[in-house]
C-alpha cells in the first residue's frame, strides 16, 4: 500500500521513515494471515507500589520491567519519547474543561467540580520541540482520531483551513476516528491528502474492491538508530453511524467489525519478525477494547495509544491518577507487557513516555499526562500561534455573526458524566421547547418525521433524547454566543419526531443501558443516550 503522505514531513520533525518494504506486502498477498510467529516480550518483573485487577496493573512513578531473556535477535539501544493527543475534536485553542474535586472557583469536598482554562494547540506543538531539542530528536508525535471536526473553526469549510493549521503541530501520524467521515468517505480521503502527515488503519477498508484505503503500519527510523513499527486501529462505530459515514454516493467504505485482531495480529508479527525494536498500535477503539486487545487477543504489542473514550490516564499523585496501565498477557504461550494510555479529549491533555530500549524491549518508562495550561506558556510556538490566528480569522470571515451573543446561561453546563449531564439536559429542553412546548407545530404524515416546513398539526412531544456524546467544552454561566453553540452541537443534523409506546420507548432504552455497560469488548462508546 502506498503511504500518501510517508515522504511529507513537518518542519519540526526529523525522524526518518520507512514505508511498508515491498517484500513484505508480496508476502502479504501470499500469506494472508499465515504468518510464523515469534517469541515475544517475555515475563515481566514488577518492581514499585501496583495493584491488580484481571490481570491488568496500573503501575505508578518511572519503573523498570525486569524481562526473562527471550528468543528474539538482539536490537539496538537507547531512549525514545513518545506524545499522544487524542480526541481533540476541533478544540485547538485554550478553553475551559471540568475536574472533580476542589477548585479555584468552587467550595470544598470530594464530589464537586471546577473549571480550569486550558489546552492549545501552540503549547503543545512548542513543548513537544522544546523535548525533541533535549533529546535530540528521538520523539514520536501521535494523533488517535476524532481530531477535524466538533467545532466551528474545524467544520466551516469541512475542515480544509483545519487541516492548513494542523499541518503545523509537527503530527508523526493519525488514524481514523468515527467522526472523520462525517461529510462522507470522499472528503475525508481529500483531507488526508492534504495532511502533511501520513493516516494509518489496519482494519478500513474500500467496500467496492476490498483493498486497505491506508497504510497498514509505519516504521520510524530515529536518529538513534531504533526503529518503532507504528499500526494504525480504525473506529468500527463508523459501521453503525448514518450511512453518509461511509457511503457518500461515490466512495464506499467500511470498517472491520469488531477489534481488528486479525489484521492487527498480522502486522504486529510483519514488525517482529523484521526486527523492530518496538512496536506501537495508534487505536480509536476505545480504552477498555484497547486493553482487553492486549490482554486477551494480540499479544507482542510494547504500546497501546488509545483513543475514543476520552480516559484521563493520569500519572501517580497527579488528579488522583495511579499511572499507566501495565497490560499482562498470556495468550498462546507468548507472554509479555503491554503499556496502554489515553490522554483525554479536547486538546487539554498530552501523555508523554519516556522509554529505555534495551535489545528490543521496553527496560524502563516514565510516564506523565500533562494538563496544558498557563505553566506550558513559555513553550508557544510561534508558528503554530500564527497558524492558529489565520483560522481563527478565516472562520470570523465566512460567519460574521460568529461570537454574537444568541443567549445567556445561569449555571456552567458540561458533558462530563456518564448516565446524565448538564449539557444534555439543556439540549433536550430546547428540544421540547421547539416541538410544541412553546406552540409550534409539526408536520403530519409517516411517525418519523423531520422537523422541518410545512406544519399542520400542533403536538406537545413528552419525551426528547440526544447522543451520549462526550465532546463540546464545558460552557460558563453567563452570554452564550453562536460560536459556543457550534461547539455544543456541530453536526446541525435535523430534528426528528417518533411516535411510539412506552413498552418501545422502555426496549429501546434497556438496549442503549446494555451496549454502554457490555462487556468492554462489545462496547461502542460508554455513555448512554440523555432525554
Amino acid at each position: 500500500m502506498k503511504d500518501d503522505g510517508s515522504d511529507k514531513k513537518s518542519d519540526t520533525r526529523q525522524a526518518e521513515s520507512r514505508e511498508t518494504p515491498e517484500e513484505e506486502r508480496k508476502e502479504e498477498a501470499k500469506t494472508g494471515r499465515g504468518i510464523t510467529r515469534r517469541t515475544f516480550l517475555t515475563g515481566t518483573g514488577i518492581a514499585g507500589l501496583s495493584f491488580t485487577v484481571g490481570g491488568i496493573l496500573a503501575k505508578v512513578g518511572t519503573k523498570a520491567l525486569a524481562q526473562e531473556e527471550g528468543t528474539l535477535a538482539a536490537g539496538g539501544n537507547g531512549a525514545i519519547t513518545l506524545f499522544e493527543i487524542n480526541d481533540s475534536h476541533g478544540q485547538c485553542y485554550p478553553h475551559p474543561e471540568m475536574f472533580w474535586g476542589a477548585g479555584p472557583n468552587n467550595g470544598s469536598g470530594s464530589n464537586i467540580r471546577y473549571l480550569k482554562d486550558i489546552g492549545g494547540f501552540d503549547r503543545i506543538a512548542g513543548y513537544i520541540r522544546h523535548v525533541k531539542e533535549q533529546a535530540n530528536s528521538n520523539v514520536l508525535f501521535f494523533d488517535e482520531g476524532d481530531t477535524i471536526h466538533g467545532t466551528y473553526h474545524a467544520i466551516f469549510d469541512e475542515a480544509v483551513s483545519y487541516v492548513q493549521m494542523l499541518n503545523t503541530i509537527g503530527l508523526d501520524a493519525t488514524n481514523p476516528g468515527n467522526w472523520e467521515t462525517r461529510w462522507g468517505p470522499t472528503k475525508y480521503l481529500a483531507r488526508t491528502k492534504e495532511m502533511t502527515f501520513p493516516t494509518l488503519a489496519c482494519n478500513f477498508y474500500d467496500k467496492s474492491t476490498g483493498r486497505l484505503i491506508f497504510p497498514p503500519y509505519k516504521t520510524f527510523v530515529l536518529p538513534n538508530g531504533l526503529t518503532v513499527g507504528v499500526i494504525g486501529l480504525a473506529s468500527d462505530n463508523i459501521n453503525v453511524q448514518p450511512r453518509i459515514f461511509t457511503d457518500d454516493g461515490q466512495t464506499a467504505v467500511i470498517v472491520t467489525t469488531g477489534i481488528g485482531k486479525d489484521e492487527l495480529l498480522k502486522y504486529v508479527n510483519i514488525l517482529k519478525n523484521g526486527g523492530t525494536d518496538l512496536i506501537v498500535v495508534i487505536s480509536h477503539l476505545g480504552y477498555e477494547k484497547d486493553v482487553a486487545i492486549c490482554s486477551e487477543y494480540v499479544p507482542g504489542i510494547d504500546i497501546f495509544l488509545s483513543g475514543h473514550t476520552h480516559d484521563r490516564i493520569f500519572d501517580v499523585g497527579n488528579q488522583g491518577g495511579v499511572g499507566i496501565t501495565e497490560v499482562q498477557y498470556n495468550i498462546g504461550g507468548h507472554t509479555g507487557t503491554t503499556l496502554v494510555t489515553q490522554a483525554g479529549f479536547s486538546g487539554s491533555q498530552l501523555a508523554q513516555l519516556d522509554l529505555t530500549i534495551n535489545d528490543r524491549r521496553v527496560a524502563e518508562y516514565t510516564y506523565r499526562l500533562h494538563t496544558v495550561d498557563n505553566s506550558m506558556d513559555q513553550y508557544k510556538d510561534p508558528a503554530v500561534t500564527a497558524a492558529l490566528a489565520a483560522l481563527d480569522q478565516k472562520a470570523r470571515a465566512m460567519n460574521p455573526s460568529l461570537f454574537s451573543v444568541v443567549g445567556s446561561l445561569a449555571a456552567p453546563v458540561d458533558r462530563m458524566t456518564v448516565h446524565e449531564d448538564s449539557m444534555g439536559n439543556l439540549i433536550c429542553d430546547a428540544y421540547l421547547w421547539a416541538f410544541g412546548r412553546d406552540g409550534l407545530v409539526t408536520p403530519t404524515g409517516n411517525n418519523i418525521r423531520p422537523f422541518i416546513g410545512g406544519f399542520q398539526q400542533k403536538i406537545d412531544a413528552a419525551v426528547s433524547f440526544t447522543n451520549g456524546w462526550r465532546y463540546g467544552r464545558p460552557l460558563l454561566s453567563g452570554p452564550v454566543t453562536q460560536e459556543a453553540v457550534y461547539n455544543m452541537n456541530p453536526a446541525n443534523a435535523p430534528l426528528f419526531l417518533v411516535e411510539i409506546t412506552g413498552a418501545e420507548l422502555y426496549t429501546i432504552y434497556e438496549i442503549k443501558l446494555r451496549d454502554a455497560n457490555t462487556r468492554p469488548i462489545n462496547q461502542g462508546g460508554g455513555y448512554p443516550p440523555r432525554f
